[in-house]
């Protein structure tokens, strides 16, 4: 398959997502590097935003960490799209050197994703992180990440079935 237009928005978007529908919560994907594994996304806070603190009318920006973890299986899935497969789910399994320069988002931001792949080990990842509204860094953190696979799934869901 042919490398996607970019910027890639909805509906395209969803080719390449495990995340569909509402649960998507990336506007768009602007850039990114299969070779470097690095990918940069964006959305645009609005009032029907999820997550969205109906009280304060702001997003929370710990929320980045979902956009960052939307960013990477955005850039699993587009890798797996190219080569035939279909995008997979991914969890993540820890979030480390976190810091938050602000508390909040405000309506009409628009928020930037930036990740890079630092490590790899089979579908264990680390990811470097930044949430950005223009050039002022709101949130970093570095994300490990495992990817959906068969044996994970039956592990978990044998340890977890209800007999």
């Amino acid at each position: 398959m042919n490398a996607l237009t970019l910027p890639c928005r909805k509906p395209e978007l969803f080719k390449y997502s495990p995340h569909q529908s509402s649960m998507l919560l990336l506007d768009q994907a602007i850039d990114y590097n299969l070779d470097d594994s690095c990918i940069t996304t964006s959305l645009v806070i609005t009032e029907t935003s999820e997550f969205l603190d109906q009280k304060q009318m702001k997003m929370p920006v710990w929320v980045s960490f979902e956009y960052m973890a939307q960013s990477i299986a955005l850039l699993s899935g587009i890798a797996h799209v190219q080569t035939g497969g279909v995008p997979k789910i991914g969890f993540i399994m820890g979030v480390r050197d976190c810091s938050m320069e602000q508390a909040w988002f405000e309506l009409a931001d628009e928020v930037t994703i930036q990740v890079l792949e630092e490590f790899r080990e089979g579908d264990v990842a680390v990811f470097e992180g930044r949430a950005l509204v223009g050039d002022k860094l709101y949130c970093s953190a570095v994300l490990s990440v495992v990817e959906n696979n068969k044996e994970l799934m039956d592990q978990w869901t044998d340890k977890f079935s209800i007999a």
